[in-house]
C-alpha cells in the first residue's frame, strides 16, 4: 500500500466537509471552490475526484448489501429467528470478506489507504468478526436447546398418549414401558 492520500492527511473536519458537500450533491468543482475559500490549497482536483469516487464505490456496495439484506429478510419473514440471525451473520461475513478482497486485489487503493490509516476501522472489523463468532456460537446453542426442548416435549406427549391408550387397551405398565423404550427410545423415568 502507498502513502496516505492528500485527502487522508487533511484534518477530519475538512474530510467531513468534503463528505457533507458531496452528500448534498455538490460537484467536485464546487467542493474545490469551498476548499479554496477555506484556504485548503495542498490538494488537487484529481485527489478530490479519486476520494469522491472511492467513497461512492463504498456507498454503492453498502446500498447493494442493504437492498439484498432487506429483500432476504422480507422473503424469510415467517422463518424462525435462528434463520434470520444466521442470514445476518452471513451478510456481515460477506461484507468483511469483500473488504479484505478489495485489499488483496489492490484495485482500490483508496479503501486500503483508509483502512491502513484508520486503526479504529481495523479494530471495528476485528470486533465485528468476534461478534460474528459469538453470534454463530449463540445461534448453534439456541438450536441445540430448541431441539432438546422439542424432543422432551415429544417424548412427554408420546408417553402420555401411549399410556392413555395402553390403559384403554388394558395393557400393563411394564408392557407400556417396554413398548415406549422400543418404539420411541423413551424410558419410564424420562
Amino acid at each position: 500500500m502507498g502513502r496516505p492520500s492528500s485527502i487522508d492527511r487533511l484534518p477530519p473536519e475538512i474530510r467531513e466537509l468534503i463528505n457533507r458537500l458531496r452528500d448534498k450533491g455538490h460537484t467536485i468543482d464546487e467542493i474545490m471552490r469551498k476548499l479554496g475559500e477555506l484556504e485548503v490549497v495542498q490538494i488537487s482536483r484529481s485527489s478530490v475526484g479519486r476520494y469522491v469516487k472511492a467513497r461512492a464505490k463504498i456507498g454503492e456496495r453498502l446500498q447493494r448489501t442493504r437492498v439484498i439484506s432487506e429483500a432476504l429478510i422480507r422473503e424469510r419473514g415467517n422463518e424462525p429467528p435462528s434463520r434470520t440471525a444466521r442470514l445476518n451473520i452471513e451478510l456481515l461475513q460477506t461484507a468483511i470478506f469483500d473488504i479484505f478482497g478489495l485489499l488483496d486485489e489492490g484495485s482500490d487503493e483508496a479503501v486500503a489507504d483508509q483502512l491502513k490509516n484508520n486503526p479504529k476501522a481495523i479494530h471495528d472489523i476485528a470486533k465485528a468478526m468476534d461478534h460474528l463468532t459469538r453470534s454463530s456460537r449463540n445461534d448453534l446453542d439456541y438450536e441445540r436447546e430448541l431441539e432438546a426442548s422439542i424432543r422432551a416435549k415429544l417424548a412427554t406427549e408420546a408417553r402420555s398418549g401411549f399410556e392413555q391408550e395402553a390403559k384403554r387397551q388394558g395393557l400393563s405398565a411394564d408392557t407400556v414401558s417396554a413398548l415406549m423404550a422400543g418404539a420411541f427410545g423413551v424410558k419410564k423415568d424420562e
